[in-house]
Protein backbone atom coordinates (compact mmCIF):
# COMPACT_ATOMS: atom_id res chain seq x y z
CA UNK A 1 0.00 0.00 0.00
CA UNK A 2 1.03 3.33 -0.75
CA UNK A 3 1.06 5.13 2.96
CA UNK A 4 -1.94 5.57 5.29
CA UNK A 5 -5.38 5.65 3.55
CA UNK A 6 -7.50 8.36 5.24
CA UNK A 7 -11.45 9.11 4.77
CA UNK A 8 -12.42 12.67 5.23
CA UNK A 9 -16.20 12.74 7.37
CA UNK A 10 -18.35 15.09 4.83
CA UNK A 11 -21.67 15.17 6.43
CA UNK A 12 -22.84 13.13 9.57
CA UNK A 13 -26.46 11.72 9.21
CA UNK A 14 -28.59 14.09 11.80
CA UNK A 15 -31.74 12.60 12.88
CA UNK A 16 -32.83 9.77 11.02
CA UNK A 17 -36.79 9.13 11.42
CA UNK A 18 -39.01 6.29 10.55
CA UNK A 19 -41.72 5.73 8.30
CA UNK A 20 -44.73 4.95 10.17
CA UNK A 21 -45.53 1.35 9.61
CA UNK A 22 -49.41 -0.09 9.45
CA UNK A 23 -50.44 -3.09 10.12
CA UNK A 24 -52.54 -4.75 7.91
CA UNK A 25 -55.31 -7.49 8.45
CA UNK A 26 -55.88 -10.02 6.39
CA UNK A 27 -58.15 -12.94 5.86
CA UNK A 28 -60.00 -14.99 8.38
CA UNK A 29 -61.90 -18.36 9.28
CA UNK A 30 -65.08 -16.29 7.80
CA UNK A 31 -65.71 -15.39 4.38
CA UNK A 32 -62.48 -13.39 3.35
CA UNK A 33 -63.39 -9.53 3.19
CA UNK A 34 -61.33 -7.04 1.26
CA UNK A 35 -59.44 -4.58 2.21
CA UNK A 36 -59.49 -0.79 1.20
CA UNK A 37 -56.97 1.60 0.30
CA UNK A 38 -58.45 4.29 2.10
CA UNK A 39 -57.12 7.92 2.73
CA UNK A 40 -56.32 9.50 5.62
CA UNK A 41 -55.96 13.65 6.82
CA UNK A 42 -52.31 14.64 5.75
CA UNK A 43 -49.17 13.61 7.85
CA UNK A 44 -45.70 14.39 7.62
CA UNK A 45 -43.66 13.02 5.00
CA UNK A 46 -40.23 11.23 5.94
CA UNK A 47 -37.45 11.29 3.71
CA UNK A 48 -35.29 8.91 5.29
CA UNK A 49 -34.95 5.20 5.96
CA UNK A 50 -37.97 2.55 6.69
CA UNK A 51 -35.64 0.02 7.96
CA UNK A 52 -34.90 -3.63 5.43
CA UNK A 53 -31.52 -6.81 2.46
CA UNK A 54 -28.48 -6.36 -1.75
CA UNK A 55 -28.07 -2.93 -3.21
CA UNK A 56 -27.82 -3.29 -7.38
CA UNK A 57 -24.21 -3.43 -8.92
CA UNK A 58 -24.82 -0.35 -10.81
CA UNK A 59 -22.41 3.28 -11.85
CA UNK A 60 -23.54 6.63 -12.07
CA UNK A 61 -23.82 8.43 -14.79
CA UNK A 62 -25.11 12.28 -15.93
CA UNK A 63 -26.55 13.94 -12.91
CA UNK A 64 -30.89 14.61 -13.29
CA UNK A 65 -31.73 17.71 -13.61
CA UNK A 66 -33.05 19.40 -10.23
CA UNK A 67 -36.89 19.51 -9.54
CA UNK A 68 -38.60 22.36 -7.60
CA UNK A 69 -38.68 22.15 -3.67
CA UNK A 70 -42.34 22.47 -3.68
CA UNK A 71 -42.79 19.00 -4.48
CA UNK A 72 -41.77 18.35 -0.65
CA UNK A 73 -44.61 19.54 0.40
CA UNK A 74 -46.58 16.95 3.16
CA UNK A 75 -48.58 14.26 1.32
CA UNK A 76 -51.25 12.46 3.10
CA UNK A 77 -50.51 8.47 3.99
CA UNK A 78 -52.67 5.68 2.08
CA UNK A 79 -53.56 3.11 4.77
CA UNK A 80 -55.87 0.35 4.35
CA UNK A 81 -58.50 0.15 6.83
CA UNK A 82 -58.38 -3.00 10.06
CA UNK A 83 -61.78 -3.42 9.58
CA UNK A 84 -64.86 -4.45 7.18
CA UNK A 85 -66.96 -2.20 5.40
CA UNK A 86 -69.86 -0.94 7.19
CA UNK A 87 -72.86 -2.02 5.26
CA UNK A 88 -73.91 -0.26 2.72
CA UNK A 89 -70.79 1.25 2.50
CA UNK A 90 -68.99 1.70 -1.02
CA UNK A 91 -65.25 0.95 -1.55
CA UNK A 92 -62.70 3.21 -3.22
CA UNK A 93 -62.34 1.71 -6.62
CA UNK A 94 -58.68 1.32 -8.57
CA UNK A 95 -57.76 4.39 -10.32
CA UNK A 96 -54.97 5.73 -12.77
CA UNK A 97 -51.55 4.21 -13.80
CA UNK A 98 -49.19 3.78 -11.19
CA UNK A 99 -45.65 3.93 -13.15
CA UNK A 100 -42.83 1.64 -11.73
CA UNK A 101 -38.98 1.42 -13.35
CA UNK A 102 -36.50 -1.00 -12.07
CA UNK A 103 -32.82 -2.51 -12.57
CA UNK A 104 -34.02 -5.85 -13.86
CA UNK A 105 -36.80 -8.49 -14.30
CA UNK A 106 -34.24 -11.36 -13.35
CA UNK A 107 -35.38 -14.69 -15.18
CA UNK A 108 -38.42 -12.99 -16.74
CA UNK A 109 -40.47 -15.97 -15.54
CA UNK A 110 -44.25 -16.17 -14.18
CA UNK A 111 -42.64 -19.57 -12.84
CA UNK A 112 -42.71 -18.43 -9.27
CA UNK A 113 -40.34 -21.14 -8.20
CA UNK A 114 -37.59 -20.47 -10.53
CA UNK A 115 -35.91 -17.15 -8.70
CA UNK A 116 -36.81 -15.34 -5.93
CA UNK A 117 -35.51 -11.86 -7.17
CA UNK A 118 -39.14 -12.20 -10.17
CA UNK A 119 -40.92 -12.00 -6.38
CA UNK A 120 -41.64 -8.20 -7.37
CA UNK A 121 -44.17 -8.61 -10.08
CA UNK A 122 -45.30 -12.45 -9.63
CA UNK A 123 -46.60 -11.16 -5.79
CA UNK A 124 -49.01 -8.86 -7.69
CA UNK A 125 -50.66 -11.64 -9.42
CA UNK A 126 -50.08 -15.27 -7.61
CA UNK A 127 -50.57 -14.97 -3.54
CA UNK A 128 -48.63 -16.88 -1.11
CA UNK A 129 -50.57 -19.20 1.44
CA UNK A 130 -48.93 -17.04 4.22
CA UNK A 131 -48.32 -13.36 4.43
CA UNK A 132 -45.81 -11.56 6.81
CA UNK A 133 -46.90 -8.25 8.89
CA UNK A 134 -44.01 -5.85 8.29
CA UNK A 135 -44.57 -4.09 11.83
CA UNK A 136 -44.76 -6.96 13.78
CA UNK A 137 -43.52 -9.84 11.82
CA UNK A 138 -45.94 -12.23 12.78
CA UNK A 139 -47.62 -14.46 9.79
CA UNK A 140 -50.97 -13.23 8.36
CA UNK A 141 -53.68 -15.16 6.46
CA UNK A 142 -53.02 -15.09 2.76
CA UNK A 143 -54.59 -18.26 0.64
CA UNK A 144 -54.55 -20.01 4.16
CA UNK A 145 -56.69 -19.13 6.58
CA UNK A 146 -54.80 -21.44 9.75
CA UNK A 147 -51.34 -23.11 10.03
CA UNK A 148 -49.69 -25.33 12.49
CA UNK A 149 -46.71 -27.24 12.69
CA UNK A 150 -46.55 -30.49 14.25
CA UNK A 151 -45.09 -30.37 18.02
CA UNK A 152 -42.47 -32.82 16.96
CA UNK A 153 -41.48 -30.42 13.75
CA UNK A 154 -41.99 -33.29 10.86
CA UNK A 155 -45.67 -31.97 9.79
CA UNK A 156 -46.75 -28.16 8.99
CA UNK A 157 -50.50 -27.75 8.32
CA UNK A 158 -52.54 -25.28 6.00
CA UNK A 159 -56.14 -24.82 6.12
CA UNK A 160 -56.92 -22.90 2.76
CA UNK A 161 -59.47 -20.23 2.00
CA UNK A 162 -62.44 -21.25 0.22
CA UNK A 163 -64.14 -19.45 -2.67
CA UNK A 164 -60.60 -17.68 -3.92
CA UNK A 165 -61.27 -17.97 -7.75
CA UNK A 166 -58.57 -17.64 -10.12
CA UNK A 167 -57.99 -14.98 -13.04
CA UNK A 168 -59.30 -15.72 -16.44
CA UNK A 169 -62.14 -18.42 -15.22
CA UNK A 170 -59.56 -21.06 -13.86
CA UNK A 171 -61.38 -22.10 -11.13
CA UNK A 172 -61.28 -21.95 -7.48
CA UNK A 173 -57.84 -22.22 -5.43
CA UNK A 174 -57.92 -25.70 -4.05
CA UNK A 175 -55.95 -28.21 -1.89
CA UNK A 176 -54.98 -29.70 -5.50
CA UNK A 177 -53.03 -26.43 -6.61
CA UNK A 178 -51.14 -26.25 -3.43
CA UNK A 179 -49.86 -29.68 -3.59
CA UNK A 180 -48.76 -28.70 -7.91
CA UNK A 181 -47.26 -25.40 -6.37
CA UNK A 182 -45.75 -26.82 -3.62
CA UNK A 183 -44.36 -29.93 -5.60
CA UNK A 184 -42.81 -27.74 -8.06
CA UNK A 185 -41.31 -25.30 -5.43
CA UNK A 186 -39.73 -28.51 -4.28
CA UNK A 187 -38.76 -30.76 -6.64
CA UNK A 188 -38.90 -29.00 -9.73
CA UNK A 189 -34.63 -29.22 -11.64
CA UNK A 190 -35.30 -25.15 -11.85
CA UNK A 191 -36.41 -24.47 -8.55
CA UNK A 192 -34.08 -22.13 -6.76
CA UNK A 193 -35.25 -21.23 -3.23
CA UNK A 194 -32.23 -20.78 -1.34
CA UNK A 195 -34.79 -22.78 1.05
CA UNK A 196 -35.37 -25.37 -0.90
CA UNK A 197 -31.92 -27.53 -0.36
CA UNK A 198 -32.68 -27.65 3.03
CA UNK A 199 -35.95 -28.92 3.01
CA UNK A 200 -34.76 -31.60 0.88
CA UNK A 201 -32.42 -32.79 2.94
CA UNK A 202 -35.68 -33.14 5.20
CA UNK A 203 -37.45 -35.65 2.55
CA UNK A 204 -40.59 -33.79 2.42
CA UNK A 205 -43.87 -34.95 1.11
CA UNK A 206 -46.75 -33.36 0.11
CA UNK A 207 -49.97 -34.22 -0.01
CA UNK A 208 -53.62 -33.03 -0.13
CA UNK A 209 -55.35 -34.04 3.35
CA UNK A 210 -58.68 -32.73 1.91
CA UNK A 211 -59.91 -30.12 -0.80
CA UNK A 212 -58.72 -27.22 2.06
CA UNK A 213 -56.37 -28.85 3.49
CA UNK A 214 -53.17 -29.71 2.67
CA UNK A 215 -49.83 -30.43 4.10
CA UNK A 216 -45.88 -31.60 3.86
CA UNK A 217 -44.18 -34.10 6.35
CA UNK A 218 -40.96 -33.74 6.34
CA UNK A 219 -39.98 -38.10 7.07
CA UNK A 220 -36.59 -38.29 7.71
CA UNK A 221 -35.86 -35.07 10.17
CA UNK A 222 -37.68 -32.28 11.65
CA UNK A 223 -38.08 -28.76 9.62
CA UNK A 224 -39.22 -26.25 11.89
CA UNK A 225 -39.35 -23.05 10.15
CA UNK A 226 -41.12 -24.41 6.61
CA UNK A 227 -44.09 -22.06 7.38
CA UNK A 228 -41.81 -18.71 7.06
CA UNK A 229 -39.95 -19.82 3.91
CA UNK A 230 -43.20 -20.67 1.93
CA UNK A 231 -44.52 -16.82 3.60
CA UNK A 232 -43.82 -13.66 1.84
CA UNK A 233 -41.66 -12.81 4.35
CA UNK A 234 -39.03 -15.60 2.97
CA UNK A 235 -39.77 -14.96 -0.48
CA UNK A 236 -42.30 -17.89 -0.51
CA UNK A 237 -43.64 -19.42 -3.52
CA UNK A 238 -46.87 -17.60 -5.54
CA UNK A 239 -49.52 -20.75 -5.70
CA UNK A 240 -50.26 -21.14 -9.26
CA UNK A 241 -53.42 -22.88 -11.25
CA UNK A 242 -53.03 -26.41 -11.76
CA UNK A 243 -55.31 -26.41 -14.54
CA UNK A 244 -53.93 -23.64 -16.68
CA UNK A 245 -50.29 -25.47 -16.27
CA UNK A 246 -52.18 -28.54 -17.62
CA UNK A 247 -53.71 -27.08 -20.15
CA UNK A 248 -50.91 -24.57 -21.78
CA UNK A 249 -47.90 -26.44 -20.29
CA UNK A 250 -44.48 -24.68 -18.38
CA UNK A 251 -43.11 -22.89 -21.46
CA UNK A 252 -46.58 -20.84 -22.00
CA UNK A 253 -46.88 -20.52 -18.07
CA UNK A 254 -43.52 -19.26 -17.87
CA UNK A 255 -44.32 -16.18 -20.12
CA UNK A 256 -47.94 -15.60 -18.38
CA UNK A 257 -48.86 -15.66 -14.98
CA UNK A 258 -52.60 -16.64 -13.59
CA UNK A 259 -53.40 -16.66 -9.98
CA UNK A 260 -55.60 -15.50 -7.65
CA UNK A 261 -54.13 -11.52 -6.97
CA UNK A 262 -55.45 -8.21 -6.83
CA UNK A 263 -53.93 -7.49 -10.38
CA UNK A 264 -54.19 -9.59 -13.57
CA UNK A 265 -52.00 -10.38 -15.90
CA UNK A 266 -52.12 -7.94 -19.05
CA UNK A 267 -48.54 -7.95 -20.71
CA UNK A 268 -45.04 -8.54 -20.84
CA UNK A 269 -42.40 -7.36 -23.56
CA UNK A 270 -39.04 -9.36 -22.35
CA UNK A 271 -36.66 -7.05 -21.23
CA UNK A 272 -38.58 -4.13 -21.50
CA UNK A 273 -42.33 -3.95 -19.34
CA UNK A 274 -44.82 -5.71 -17.34
CA UNK A 275 -48.51 -4.20 -17.55
CA UNK A 276 -50.96 -5.79 -15.38
CA UNK A 277 -54.82 -4.35 -14.04
CA UNK A 278 -56.19 -4.42 -10.55
CA UNK A 279 -59.19 -6.93 -10.81
CA UNK A 280 -62.55 -6.07 -11.71
CA UNK A 281 -64.91 -5.78 -8.37
CA UNK A 282 -63.52 -5.78 -4.81
CA UNK A 283 -60.42 -8.39 -4.34
CA UNK A 284 -60.67 -10.78 -1.63
CA UNK A 285 -58.09 -9.52 0.15
CA UNK A 286 -57.15 -6.30 -0.73
CA UNK A 287 -58.57 -3.50 -3.28
CA UNK A 288 -55.79 -1.56 -4.21
CA UNK A 289 -55.68 2.19 -5.05
CA UNK A 290 -53.78 2.53 -8.90
CA UNK A 291 -56.11 0.38 -11.46
CA UNK A 292 -53.07 -0.13 -13.46
CA UNK A 293 -49.49 -1.05 -12.70
CA UNK A 294 -46.72 -0.49 -15.36
CA UNK A 295 -43.44 -1.98 -14.36
CA UNK A 296 -40.47 -0.52 -16.53
CA UNK A 297 -36.80 -2.00 -17.17
CA UNK A 298 -34.09 0.91 -16.97
CA UNK A 299 -30.86 -0.51 -17.05
CA UNK A 300 -29.23 2.66 -15.84
CA UNK A 301 -29.78 4.21 -11.99
CA UNK A 302 -29.31 8.07 -13.27
CA UNK A 303 -31.95 7.37 -15.99
CA UNK A 304 -34.52 6.09 -13.51
CA UNK A 305 -33.69 8.59 -11.51
CA UNK A 306 -34.52 10.89 -14.39
CA UNK A 307 -37.69 9.25 -15.21
CA UNK A 308 -38.96 10.68 -11.56
CA UNK A 309 -37.71 14.05 -12.03
CA UNK A 310 -39.97 14.41 -15.35
CA UNK A 311 -42.41 12.25 -13.58
CA UNK A 312 -42.87 9.61 -16.25
CA UNK A 313 -42.04 7.24 -13.32
CA UNK A 314 -43.63 6.98 -10.00
CA UNK A 315 -41.36 5.13 -8.01
CA UNK A 316 -37.51 4.31 -9.40
CA UNK A 317 -35.68 1.75 -7.60
CA UNK A 318 -31.82 3.10 -7.00
CA UNK A 319 -28.61 1.86 -5.33
CA UNK A 320 -28.65 3.53 -1.47
CA UNK A 321 -25.25 5.64 -3.13
CA UNK A 322 -28.47 7.69 -5.17
CA UNK A 323 -29.50 9.34 -1.46
CA UNK A 324 -27.73 12.63 -1.82
CA UNK A 325 -28.05 12.83 -5.26
CA UNK A 326 -32.20 12.73 -5.11
CA UNK A 327 -32.32 14.39 -2.70
CA UNK A 328 -30.37 17.19 -3.35
CA UNK A 329 -32.65 17.02 -6.37
CA UNK A 330 -35.58 17.43 -4.51
CA UNK A 331 -36.90 13.94 -4.70
CA UNK A 332 -38.48 12.30 -1.79
CA UNK A 333 -36.45 9.16 -1.12
CA UNK A 334 -37.27 5.98 1.29
CA UNK A 335 -33.84 4.50 2.65
CA UNK A 336 -33.94 -0.17 3.02
CA UNK A 337 -31.33 -1.11 4.63
CA UNK A 338 -30.51 -4.58 5.34
CA UNK A 339 -29.86 -5.81 1.90
CA UNK A 340 -26.90 -7.46 2.97
CA UNK A 341 -24.23 -7.37 5.64
CA UNK A 342 -20.91 -6.89 4.84
CA UNK A 343 -18.55 -7.77 7.32
CA UNK A 344 -14.85 -8.47 8.17
CA UNK A 345 -13.55 -12.54 8.54
CA UNK A 346 -9.94 -13.08 11.59
CA UNK A 347 -9.05 -16.11 9.80
CA UNK A 348 -8.36 -18.26 13.00
CA UNK A 349 -7.88 -22.46 13.07
CA UNK A 350 -8.55 -24.48 15.58
CA UNK A 351 -7.36 -28.03 16.71
CA UNK A 352 -9.17 -31.04 14.87
CA UNK A 353 -10.10 -29.05 11.84
CA UNK A 354 -8.13 -29.14 8.43
CA UNK A 355 -6.36 -31.65 9.92
CA UNK A 356 -4.60 -29.56 12.66
CA UNK A 357 -2.92 -31.21 15.93
CA UNK A 358 -2.48 -27.64 17.36
CA UNK A 359 -3.30 -23.65 17.14
CA UNK A 360 -0.49 -21.57 15.82
CA UNK A 361 0.84 -20.18 18.38
CA UNK A 362 1.67 -17.28 16.32
CA UNK A 363 -1.36 -16.06 15.24
CA UNK A 364 -2.46 -13.00 17.13
CA UNK A 365 -5.74 -12.95 15.55
CA UNK A 366 -6.84 -15.97 17.78
CA UNK A 367 -6.49 -13.54 20.94
CA UNK A 368 -10.08 -11.87 21.50
CA UNK A 369 -8.70 -8.65 22.57
CA UNK A 370 -6.66 -8.20 19.02
CA UNK A 371 -10.35 -8.73 17.21
CA UNK A 372 -11.97 -6.16 19.33
CA UNK A 373 -8.98 -3.78 18.61
CA UNK A 374 -9.51 -4.48 14.61
CA UNK A 375 -13.58 -3.64 15.03
CA UNK A 376 -13.19 -0.69 17.45
CA UNK A 377 -10.65 1.11 14.64
CA UNK A 378 -13.34 0.83 12.21
CA UNK A 379 -15.49 4.28 11.67
CA UNK A 380 -18.65 2.98 10.21
CA UNK A 381 -20.41 6.12 10.62
CA UNK A 382 -18.19 7.52 8.33
CA UNK A 383 -18.07 4.59 5.91
CA UNK A 384 -21.98 4.67 5.76
CA UNK A 385 -21.42 8.57 4.71
CA UNK A 386 -18.66 8.55 2.22
CA UNK A 387 -17.95 5.81 0.85
CA UNK A 388 -21.57 4.69 0.38
CA UNK A 389 -22.72 8.67 0.17
CA UNK A 390 -25.44 7.91 2.92
CA UNK A 391 -26.40 4.48 1.29
CA UNK A 392 -25.78 2.20 3.73
CA UNK A 393 -25.96 2.38 7.91
CA UNK A 394 -23.63 1.23 10.24
CA UNK A 395 -24.80 -2.65 11.66
CA UNK A 396 -23.36 -4.90 14.20
CA UNK A 397 -25.36 -7.71 12.53
CA UNK A 398 -24.30 -10.23 9.94
CA UNK A 399 -26.98 -12.12 8.34
CA UNK A 400 -29.62 -11.65 10.83
CA UNK A 401 -33.38 -10.11 11.12
CA UNK A 402 -35.51 -9.90 13.56
CA UNK A 403 -37.79 -12.98 12.45
CA UNK A 404 -34.37 -14.66 12.42
CA UNK A 405 -33.73 -17.55 14.68
CA UNK A 406 -31.38 -16.27 17.47
CA UNK A 407 -31.91 -12.78 16.99
CA UNK A 408 -31.39 -10.16 19.16
CA UNK A 409 -31.88 -6.35 19.12
CA UNK A 410 -28.86 -5.81 21.10
CA UNK A 411 -26.40 -6.72 18.14
CA UNK A 412 -28.25 -4.22 15.76
CA UNK A 413 -26.04 -1.72 17.66
CA UNK A 414 -22.37 -1.64 16.08
CA UNK A 415 -19.21 -1.81 18.06
CA UNK A 416 -17.99 2.13 18.88
CA UNK A 417 -15.63 3.78 16.94
CA UNK A 418 -12.92 4.63 19.45
CA UNK A 419 -9.21 4.96 18.11
CA UNK A 420 -7.61 5.56 20.77
CA UNK A 421 -8.77 2.33 22.71
CA UNK A 422 -7.93 0.63 19.19
CA UNK A 423 -4.29 1.67 18.86
CA UNK A 424 -3.92 1.28 23.23
CA UNK A 425 -5.05 -2.76 22.54
CA UNK A 426 -2.81 -2.93 19.63
CA UNK A 427 0.35 -2.08 21.88
CA UNK A 428 -0.57 -4.25 24.98
CA UNK A 429 -1.03 -7.35 22.83
CA UNK A 430 2.39 -5.95 21.18
CA UNK A 431 0.98 -6.48 17.80
CA UNK A 432 1.58 -2.30 16.90
CA UNK A 433 3.34 -2.04 13.69
CA UNK A 434 2.88 -5.67 12.55
CA UNK A 435 1.52 -6.13 8.92
CA UNK A 436 -1.43 -8.15 8.02
CA UNK A 437 -2.63 -9.21 4.98
CA UNK A 438 -6.69 -8.22 4.08
CA UNK A 439 -8.07 -9.73 1.31
CA UNK A 440 -11.54 -8.31 -0.33
CA UNK A 441 -13.55 -11.11 -1.84
CA UNK A 442 -15.26 -10.06 -4.99
CA UNK A 443 -18.83 -8.83 -3.40
CA UNK A 444 -22.22 -9.10 -5.54
CA UNK A 445 -24.17 -6.02 -5.52
CA UNK A 446 -21.77 -4.26 -4.21
CA UNK A 447 -19.80 -1.86 -6.32
CA UNK A 448 -17.93 0.20 -3.55
CA UNK A 449 -16.38 -2.84 -2.43
CA UNK A 450 -12.95 -1.91 -3.16
CA UNK A 451 -13.75 1.85 -1.65
CA UNK A 452 -14.75 0.25 1.18
CA UNK A 453 -11.78 -2.02 1.87
CA UNK A 454 -9.46 0.42 1.09
CA UNK A 455 -10.81 2.79 3.85
CA UNK A 456 -10.84 0.32 6.56
CA UNK A 457 -7.69 -0.53 5.29
CA UNK A 458 -6.50 3.32 6.12
CA UNK A 459 -8.30 3.19 9.18
CA UNK A 460 -6.08 0.41 10.41
CA UNK A 461 -3.30 2.11 9.29
CA UNK A 462 -4.06 4.65 11.41
CA UNK A 463 -4.37 2.91 14.36
CA UNK A 464 -0.90 1.66 14.14
CA UNK A 465 -0.73 -1.41 11.97
CA UNK A 466 0.75 -2.18 8.26
CA UNK A 467 -1.74 -3.77 5.71
CA UNK A 468 -0.98 -5.56 2.91
CA UNK A 469 -4.58 -5.35 0.60
CA UNK A 470 -5.22 -7.57 -2.16
CA UNK A 471 -8.39 -6.34 -4.07
CA UNK A 472 -11.30 -8.42 -6.04
CA UNK A 473 -10.18 -11.62 -5.14
CA UNK A 474 -12.74 -14.07 -6.59
CA UNK A 475 -14.36 -17.11 -4.55
CA UNK A 476 -11.86 -19.62 -6.39
CA UNK A 477 -8.92 -18.29 -5.07
CA UNK A 478 -10.10 -17.66 -1.44
CA UNK A 479 -11.28 -21.69 -1.58
CA UNK A 480 -8.38 -22.60 -2.35
CA UNK A 481 -6.12 -20.90 0.01
CA UNK A 482 -8.61 -21.84 2.88
CA UNK A 483 -8.33 -25.72 1.96
CA UNK A 484 -4.68 -25.57 2.54
CA UNK A 485 -4.61 -23.61 5.43
CA UNK A 486 -2.74 -20.65 3.50
CA UNK A 487 -5.19 -17.85 5.10
CA UNK A 488 -4.13 -18.48 9.01
CA UNK A 489 -3.58 -15.14 10.40
CA UNK A 490 -5.44 -12.97 7.59
CA UNK A 491 -8.60 -11.03 7.40
CA UNK A 492 -10.58 -10.79 4.54
CA UNK A 493 -14.26 -9.02 3.44
CA UNK A 494 -17.29 -10.59 3.06
CA UNK A 495 -21.00 -10.10 2.79
CA UNK A 496 -23.88 -12.41 3.43
CA UNK A 497 -27.77 -11.60 2.66
CA UNK A 498 -30.49 -12.31 5.79
CA UNK A 499 -31.96 -15.70 6.39
CA UNK A 500 -34.93 -16.93 8.42
CA UNK A 501 -33.10 -20.05 9.78
CA UNK A 502 -29.15 -19.70 9.13
CA UNK A 503 -29.09 -23.15 11.33
CA UNK A 504 -27.02 -24.43 7.40
CA UNK A 505 -25.44 -21.58 7.24
CA UNK A 506 -23.55 -22.53 10.53
CA UNK A 507 -23.83 -25.69 9.95
CA UNK A 508 -21.83 -25.30 5.96
CA UNK A 509 -19.99 -22.11 6.86
CA UNK A 510 -19.54 -20.70 9.97
CA UNK A 511 -18.06 -24.14 11.29
CA UNK A 512 -14.67 -25.68 10.30
CA UNK A 513 -15.42 -29.19 10.23
CA UNK A 514 -16.85 -29.74 7.20
CA UNK A 515 -13.62 -29.01 5.26
CA UNK A 516 -15.35 -28.17 1.83
CA UNK A 517 -17.65 -24.99 2.57
CA UNK A 518 -15.99 -23.82 5.49
CA UNK A 519 -15.55 -19.99 4.95
CA UNK A 520 -15.72 -18.04 8.76
CA UNK A 521 -13.13 -18.11 11.40
CA UNK A 522 -13.03 -21.17 13.25
CA UNK A 523 -14.49 -21.12 16.70
CA UNK A 524 -14.23 -24.42 19.49
CA UNK A 525 -17.43 -24.03 21.00
CA UNK A 526 -19.31 -23.77 17.76
CA UNK A 527 -18.16 -26.69 16.89
CA UNK A 528 -19.41 -28.52 19.80
CA UNK A 529 -22.59 -26.35 19.53
CA UNK A 530 -23.31 -27.24 16.15
CA UNK A 531 -24.68 -30.95 16.05
CA UNK A 532 -27.33 -29.79 18.95
CA UNK A 533 -28.46 -26.87 16.78
CA UNK A 534 -28.51 -29.22 13.70
CA UNK A 535 -30.50 -31.92 16.05
CA UNK A 536 -33.14 -29.60 18.54
CA UNK A 537 -36.88 -30.68 17.43
CA UNK A 538 -38.25 -27.63 19.48
CA UNK A 539 -38.24 -24.48 18.28
CA UNK A 540 -37.98 -22.25 21.33
CA UNK A 541 -34.77 -24.46 22.42
CA UNK A 542 -33.50 -24.11 18.84
CA UNK A 543 -33.72 -20.23 19.11
CA UNK A 544 -31.74 -20.32 22.08
CA UNK A 545 -29.03 -22.57 20.73
CA UNK A 546 -28.75 -20.14 17.98
CA UNK A 547 -28.29 -16.83 20.14
CA UNK A 548 -25.96 -18.90 21.64
CA UNK A 549 -24.26 -19.24 18.77
CA UNK A 550 -24.15 -15.83 17.51
CA UNK A 551 -22.97 -14.68 20.71
CA UNK A 552 -19.91 -16.58 19.86
CA UNK A 553 -20.22 -15.36 16.17
CA UNK A 554 -21.12 -11.47 17.31
CA UNK A 555 -19.87 -10.47 20.84
CA UNK A 556 -16.16 -12.48 20.82
CA UNK A 557 -15.74 -11.05 17.48
CA UNK A 558 -15.56 -14.31 15.70
CA UNK A 559 -16.50 -12.12 12.52
CA UNK A 560 -16.79 -8.36 12.52
CA UNK A 561 -19.68 -6.82 11.33
CA UNK A 562 -19.29 -3.23 9.25
CA UNK A 563 -22.36 -2.16 7.50
CA UNK A 564 -25.39 -3.27 6.00
CA UNK A 565 -25.75 -2.28 2.15
CA UNK A 566 -29.68 -0.29 1.18
CA UNK A 567 -31.48 -0.53 -1.90
CA UNK A 568 -33.50 3.43 -2.09
CA UNK A 569 -36.65 4.38 -3.74
CA UNK A 570 -37.19 7.58 -5.08
CA UNK A 571 -40.78 8.54 -4.98
CA UNK A 572 -42.30 10.95 -7.44
CA UNK A 573 -45.10 13.55 -6.89
CA UNK A 574 -48.50 11.42 -7.37
CA UNK A 575 -47.37 8.94 -4.80
CA UNK A 576 -48.82 8.75 -1.30
CA UNK A 577 -48.26 6.81 1.81
CA UNK A 578 -46.09 3.08 1.55
CA UNK A 579 -43.87 0.79 2.95
CA UNK A 580 -41.93 -1.51 1.66
CA UNK A 581 -41.73 -4.53 2.93
CA UNK A 582 -38.17 -4.83 5.31
CA UNK A 583 -34.45 -6.51 3.52
CA UNK A 584 -35.77 -6.77 -0.01
CA UNK A 585 -33.55 -6.05 -3.22
CA UNK A 586 -36.93 -4.75 -5.37
CA UNK A 587 -39.92 -3.35 -4.96
CA UNK A 588 -42.69 -4.69 -2.94
CA UNK A 589 -45.70 -4.17 -1.25
CA UNK A 590 -46.88 -2.44 -4.65
CA UNK A 591 -51.42 -2.62 -4.14
CA UNK A 592 -50.33 -1.01 -1.15
CA UNK A 593 -49.49 2.52 -2.57
CA UNK A 594 -51.51 5.09 -1.91
CA UNK A 595 -52.30 8.48 -4.26
CA UNK A 596 -51.24 11.84 -3.18
CA UNK A 597 -53.77 14.08 -2.11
Amino acid sequence: MEGPKFIRILTLISAIGLLTLLAVSCGGSAPPVAEVATEVPAAPVVDTPVVADKAPAEVKSQAPIARAASTLAPLPVAQPTEAPLAPGAVARMPEGTLTLSEFDFSTESWLPWEETNQQFYWERVMEQLLMLDPITWEFLPGLAKEWEVSPDGHTVTWKLQEGIQFHEDYGEFTSEDAVFTLNQWLFHETSTHPAVAAMIQADPEVRAIDKYTVEIEFRSSPYLTALMDASSGNNGVGMMSKAYVDEVGFDLARRKGIGTGPYRFIEHKLGESITLEAVEGEHWRIVPQWRDLKIMVTIEPSTRLAQVLSDEVDIALLPGSFKRMAESSGVRTILNPGVAGVFIVPVVYIPGTFGIDAPNPDNPLANPLVREAFSLAINRQEIADVVFSGGAVPTGLTDLSPISLGYDERWEEPDPFDLDRAKQLFEETGISGQTFKFGQRSLGGIPEAPQLAEAIAGMWEAAGLDIDLSLNLQSSQHSSSRRSRALEGELWMMRLGHLTDTTRRIMSQLRCTQEKTALFTCNEELELLSPKIAASINLEEKDKLMHRAYELILDERTIIPVVQTASLYAIGPRVGGWTPRLGERFTTEIEKVGHAK
